[in-house]
């Protein structure tokens, strides 16, 4: 029951997390740990509200910033190359050498249009990202729910502006 769960119960089961199996690793990130945690934080808070419990056991909780976190990093100049001279001629090709000018965010790349990208200034207007739900894909806001322009590069826009003709083949297909 809602009200017996203990602090020390919660840190031990979120720990026990880190040696749970994984579906597509050998266990499961510290990332998807922290997002157990915060959907059970929701829970127990929105328990809280109407009294079902006390206090939240979560809230407060130290140690989970310990969970090993990896820090980001960029590609080096030798990833970069290695990674266009791979997808040289891939449909992906497009879609990474945007993504690499623009530091734009998968969704964010995902939910581009053509009307988005103004060719002769070599803007791209990102303004929606579509997401992955189990309902099957959406199309939401950007995480800052504002629109943004960015200027490319001569690469990705000619990059681009290949594509584009390449799409219209293949949808005759």
């Amino acid at each position: 029951p809602l009200p017996a769960v203990t602090r020390g119960q919660v840190k031990k089961a979120l720990f026990a997390l880190q040696a749970a199996p994984a579906q597509r690793r050998k266990h499961l990130s510290p990332k998807s740990i922290r997002h157990v945690a915060g959907l059970l934080s929701v829970v127990m808070s929105e328990a809280a509200e109407p009294e079902l419990i006390v206090a939240s056991p979560i809230v407060g909780l130290r140690g989970l910033s310990k969970l090993n976190k990896s820090p980001a990093r960029s590609l080096t100049l030798e990833e970069i190359s290695n990674l266009k001279s791979t997808l040289r001629g891939d449909d992906l090709f497009t879609l990474v050498e945007v993504a690499l000018a623009s530091g734009c965010r998968r969704g964010e790349l995902l939910g581009l249009q053509w009307t988005d990208i103004n060719f002769s200034t070599r803007v791209i207007s990102v303004e929606r990202s579509l997401e992955q739900t189990a309902a099957g894909h959406r199309v939401k806001s950007t995480k800052s729910a504002q629109p943004r322009k960015l200027r490319q590069r001569t690469g990705p826009s000619t990059a681009l502006g290949c594509r584009r003709p390449k799409q219209r083949e293949d949808r005759k297909r």
